[in-house]
């Protein structure tokens, strides 16, 4: 029979699952190598980047189990398998959030990047293997320009703001006042009142 497994995330326990569902959220990041998981029937909860069964599944690891070996699983996603991609790492959404995070709303753009950084960013493409192909690293310097930029772009823009409302808003209370000023004459006036 094969060993089930049950992963803690945050104070909630999650399972049973089975050793081939672990290397699916795994390689969808669903997991990380730091979360723990607990085999049923033991009682110590270990890293899931220390699970012996995970290196015995992948042919290309030397036995040991190390933070570059998982991130070569990651990489192996299939296709077909697209819809169980978290939707936080599909392409498509990332790009929706760093473009409208960029123009419009940056806490969107920092989500986005966060998830660049952090993730594998999966298109819905295959390569010649069947597997998922991913966002290349050279995306991240573009990522880090593109803050720097909006950042740059809304300090400018919030200082020309600051600048240039302060005089357009005394300049605003002053037609205002004017126009009280004239309102109250007109009612004061001999015959502008509703006599």
């Amino acid at each position: 029979m094969e060993s089930q497994f049950y992963i803690s995330r945050g104070q909630a326990t999650q399972g049973p699952f089975s050793l081939t569902d672990l290397q699916t959220y795994l390689a969808y990041g669903s997991i990380a190598e730091m979360d723990l998981v607990l085999r049923d029937g033991s009682e110590e909860w270990v890293p899931v980047a220390s699970l012996p069964e995970l290196n015995a599944a992948d042919p290309t690891k030397s036995g040991k189990t190390t933070k570059r070996n998982i991130r070569v699983q990651r990489r192996t996603a299939r296709y077909r398998d697209y819809g169980k991609v978290p939707r936080d790492n599909k392409a498509g959404i990332t790009l929706r959030r760093l473009l409208v995070g960029f123009l419009f709303w940056p806490p969107t753009l920092w989500k986005g990047s966060a998830t660049v950084f952090t993730n594998y960013i999966y298109r819905k493409a295959k390569d010649d293997g069947g597997y998922l192909k991913i966002w290349p690293r050279w995306v991240e310097p573009i990522v880090s320009v593109l803050i720097v930029v909006n950042i740059i772009a809304w300090v400018v823009g919030i200082l020309w703001i600051t600048h240039h409302a302060t005089p357009m808003a005394r300049e605003l209370s002053d037609v205002v006042r004017e126009g009280m000023k004239e309102f109250e004459a007109w009612l004061n006036a001999p015959g502008g009142s509703r006599d």
